[in-house]
């Protein structure tokens, strides 16, 4: 299997060598093959074409080509091998836990994780550095003049890659292993700098939430629940707008399925406000609201001379 080349040229070059390193493998299988003239494969090395006694013969089977390894450019890594975090020799009852535990390992080393692949009928998943793929440049025919286009992008080429293996025999049991290729335990970027901006780091735990929940209750501005959950839970790495965030999201949980027209009504009927309203049946929406606070009332009926009105508006 052949390493992803750095260059366009160097790949339109391993793709030749490739091409006559299989010519010369079909005709030595033929016995069509000079055993003098040395082939050109991609490791440079003469084909041998004898046999079990040192004959020509068409049935023998040539030894595999000597791969090279494209280099692969460096943004600023740190040389250091990551697959030692992540050996263990826990077998996992599902592939979500197996993810889970991968993941939570990225989040103390600094990276961010994908699942790139899914292959051999479900029984194995490929995990990549999510920096790992890169731009391939302007879409031409002539592949030797693709130059890379010039972008802020994220992605390095990061060779970084695990495996989660389903074990055989088992209903749903999967382990964690590595690639052959040694390269693919490093990262040629540097690790992540602000955890808050990153998904895979940054979130609101179910204790996190159910600060919220009752800060909300106690009527807690956003800014004071957020410097709480960084007080409790600081590797939760929140940001205000995940409050915010949730917070939404129990409003619209409190609904019930309700619109927000009738959720309003909903809750002037709760807290006995005087409701009058008018609506138009034909389109089926409200046209004319009045409310007011029992306890407003109450001094309208008690001081019905005077009318005070707080507006943020101006109020003829």
């Amino acid at each position: 299997r052949l390493e992803r080349p750095s260059t366009m040229r160097e790949a339109m070059e391993i793709a030749r060598r490739r091409d006559d390193h299989l010519v010369a493998t079909r005709k030595a299988r033929r016995g069509e093959a000079n055993p003098t003239e040395p082939s050109r494969t991609m490791s440079s090395a003469p084909v041998d074409n004898r046999g079990v006694n040192g004959e020509n013969s068409g049935n023998y089977r040539p030894s595999p080509p000597e791969v090279k390894k494209a280099p692969v450019e460096d943004f600023g890594g740190d040389n250091v091998d990551y697959w030692p975090f992540f050996r263990t020799g826990e077998i996992f009852d599902s592939l979500k836990k197996a993810i889970n535990y991968a993941v939570g390992m990225t989040t103390i080393c600094g990276f961010e994780l994908i699942i790139s692949k899914h292959s051999k009928g479900g029984t194995l998943r490929i995990l990549k550095c999510n920096r790992g793929e890169r731009d391939r440049g302007n879409k031409i025919s002539n592949l030797v003049n693709v130059v890379r286009r010039k972008s802020k992008t994220k992605f390095t080429g990061c060779l970084f890659e695990m495996k989660l293996k389903k074990v055989a025999g088992t209903n749903d049991s999967w382990s964690v292993c590595f690639p052959l290729d040694d390269r693919k335990g490093y990262h040629n970027h540097p690790m992540v700098l602000y955890p808050e901006v990153h998904r895979q780091f940054s979130g609101l735990s179910e204790k996190a939430r159910q600060i919220v929940r009752d800060m909300t209750t106690a009527q807690a501005r956003p800014a004071i629940i957020l410097a709480a959950i960084h007080e409790k839970y600081p590797t939760d790495n929140a940001v205000r707008q995940q409050v915010y965030n949730y917070r939404s999201r129990m409003r619209s949980e409190s609904f019930e399925g309700r619109d927000v027209t009738s959720q309003l009504m909903h809750l002037a009927s709760w807290a006995n406000y005087i409701v009058f309203a008018d609506s138009d049946k034909d389109k089926h929406t409200l046209t004319r609201v009045f409310m007011s606070h029992p306890q407003s009332a109450l001094l309208f009926q008690t001081y019905y001379w005077y009318v005070g009105i707080d507006s943020t508006y101006k109020t003829n």
